[in-house]
């Protein structure tokens, strides 16, 4: 599909409850249509409403470093209050923080004993991804590398791999040090275009992760800017590029693999 093509496929007219949300929550007016689109008005308020509430930052233990029950205890020492997630035993949800430090300055976290996320919704791929597998996997958009040191974690005493890719270099220089202070040994980094990645390695995966460059609405709670910083035509040009990449790692993929997309 050319970029006038995908335009024209995604343009909408704004309806008058998507006028009237998009002024009272600062949005897009037809970012706001989208949502309702997708999900019906009342949904979509329920998103909305939702995007202004602030988000609970997420520690996930480095348990190839340390047990989350020891990484739990240290932290809470230091004055963090944390709630186990159900469905990721080793992470887990800050609810309170002290003044001091911050989670992202204490010594554990130099020592590579968790990863922080800005919230849970970055570990579900993975835990859908890796079920009951412990093969080699490409994370094609890899940088800063929350996913792709998940990964190794779960790899870790494997004899696989994690193949992490990016084309963006300051990201990229922020992946590798993730992986020198997690010392997770078994992921490879390359520095490609994930477009051109095929014509680079010669080999296929069993599992893909394509987290591929976004308009991160999902990042608005802590970033508001985005309610009006994609423009329609940015986004035709995220959707032609996203097309592209999901053919290209298509093309990685084992005939009978997976990709999370």
């Amino acid at each position: 599909m050319d970029l006038g093509e995908i335009y024209r496929d995604i343009y909408i007219e704004p309806s008058r409850i998507a006028l009237e949300l998009s002024k009272k929550y600062g949005y897009l007016p037809y970012m706001v249509q989208r949502y309702i689109d997708m999900l019906g008005e009342e949904e979509a308020l329920k998103l909305l409403e939702s995007l202004e509430k602030p988000v609970k930052p997420v520690v996930r233990t480095n348990n190839v470093l340390i047990e989350p029950s020891k990484l739990r205890r240290r932290l809470e020492n230091l004055g963090f209050k944390l709630e186990e997630i159900p469905w990721s035993p080793i992470s887990f949800w800050i609810v309170e923080s002290p003044s001091t430090p911050s989670i992202g300055a204490t010594h554990e976290y130099l020592k590579g004993y968790y990863y922080l996320h800005r919230d849970a919704t970055s570990l579900i791929p993975v835990e859908l991804l890796m079920h009951e597998y412990n093969g080699n996997v490409l994370d094609a958009c890899a940088a800063p590398g929350g996913k792709a040191t998940y990964i190794g974690q779960i790899l870790w005493g494997s004899n696989s791999f994690v193949l992490a890719n990016d084309l963006v270099l300051y990201r990229l220089r922020a992946l590798v040090g993730h992986i020198a202070r997690m010392k997770l040994n078994n992921i490879i980094v390359t520095w490609c275009d994930a477009r051109k990645l095929k014509d680079k390695i010669n080999m296929r995966f069993q599992r893909i992760l394509l987290d591929s460059p976004c308009s991160g609405e999902g990042r608005i709670s802590v970033d508001p800017g985005r309610k009006t910083r994609t423009s329609i035509l940015d986004l035709a040009i995220m959707v032609k590029r996203e097309i592209e990449l999901l053919y290209s790692v298509v093309d990685l993929a084992e005939r009978d693999g997976l990709i999370a997309y």
